[in-house]
């Protein structure tokens, strides 16, 4: 957290899982039968708005399983071409989280 990714690639990551949050998050109160609609990053329920902050995106999720995964990859040995797939499962999760997270507020 305290370098940041060349190219603003941490800004475009976080503008990406704000969008996929607010996406999956629909699909999880369509299924709960809640009356919603979506304008960018903003859920419109039948009382108020409720916005997908930066915040609420997951970036600090994902930094922080992206940590663990490497930690694991670190002390378990593990072959270091597997660490992309440990960092790929931990950013699902990290949106999996977030979106149960969103949904439920």
């Amino acid at each position: 957290m305290l370098i940041r990714l060349p190219l603003d690639l941490d800004q475009w990551l976080i503008n990406r899982l704000q969008g996929v949050t607010t996406d999956l998050s629909s699909v999880v109160l369509d299924v709960i039968g809640v009356p919603h609609s979506i304008a960018g990053n903003t859920m419109q329920l039948v009382s108020r708005e409720l916005f997908v902050a930066e915040a609420c995106s997951g970036i600090q999720s994902v930094f922080t399983l992206a940590f663990i995964a490497c930690v694991i990859v670190a002390i378990n040995r593990r072959r270091i071409w597997l660490a992309p797939f440990y960092l790929a499962i931990s950013v699902l999760l990290a949106m999996a989280g977030n979106t149960m997270r969103v949904s439920t507020v």
